[in-house]
């Protein structure tokens, strides 16, 4: 996690922005992913959240996702199987 923690801090004295993507948000982070998102908020960087892994949108104020243009998108596929 040092590794990741010094590249977060040069790249807030960059004014640097963090994209952020992470599988299955409905579930609990794990403590890793916790750790990422708590030394992101350390360091004050501005972040892009996205529901896609190709981050083809970005996750909006009321937790819909809105594509590039800021436009309403779909939701994600579910993952639950049928």
């Amino acid at each position: 996690m040092e590794p990741l923690r010094a590249l977060l801090k040069l790249h807030a004295e960059q004014n640097g922005v963090i994209w952020y993507y992470r599988e299955a948000p409905q579930l609990k982070a794990s403590p890793e992913a916790i750790e990422v998102v708590r030394s992101i908020a350390e360091n004050r960087l501005p972040v892009r959240l996205s529901s896609r892994p190709d981050y083809s949108d970005s996750i909006g104020p009321d937790g819909n996702p809105i594509g590039t243009d800021g436009k309403p998108m779909s939701s994600p596929p579910s993952n639950k199987k049928q």
